[in-house]
């Protein structure tokens, strides 16, 4: 399995996919060369051969072959791109790297406070993650799902 964790920061759901699905391949794509050096270095310490780190600002592009991965993972990053109104140059990227029925997992906050995350005015509703999905060619698989009480999860395929 092959799996894109964007906006992966310093790893937060790298390494524990990376664990799960090795020997598989997780690509870690943000733009802050400081978290992914902090990743780098987690995953070395922890003897992880299968963590690839990416330097991208994917509102540009992502560097990596079109059809390469199972599974992409946006966790608590779509809503700045929707914010920035680039979530569908994103989205558009994102599609590219994925295998025909590969699947997107969109992991948010959900509205309102939650005692930490984004400000209530960044945080974006379910459906508004739906459609986004939509516009870029993506088919929503079931109902958003309820993730603890502070965030929600939408999975799409290609």
């Amino acid at each position: 399995m092959t799996v894109v964790d964007i906006g992966s920061g310093p790893g937060r759901f790298t390494i524990p996919i990376a664990k799960l699905i090795a020997p598989g391949e997780v690509y870690a794509i943000d733009v802050d060369e400081d978290s992914l050096e902090e990743l780098q270095r987690r995953a070395k310490e922890e003897g992880m051969t299968n963590v690839n780190v990416v330097r991208a600002d994917v509102t540009k592009g992502i560097p990596l072959p079109e059809g390469l991965a199972d599974l992409a993972l946006l966790a608590n990053v779509l809503h700045d791109f929707i914010h920035e109104g680039a979530s569908q140059v994103v989205l558009s990227n994102v599609k590219r790297l994925l295998k025909p029925g590969g699947r997107v997992a969109v992991f948010e906050f959900k509205p309102g406070l939650t005692g930490f995350g984004p400000p209530p005015w960044l945080r974006v509703v379910p459906d508004r993650v739906v459609e986004e999905l939509r516009a870029a060619g993506l088919t929503a698989v079931g109902e958003p799902i309820d993730v603890a009480n502070t965030h929600y999860l939408v999975i799409a395929k290609k």
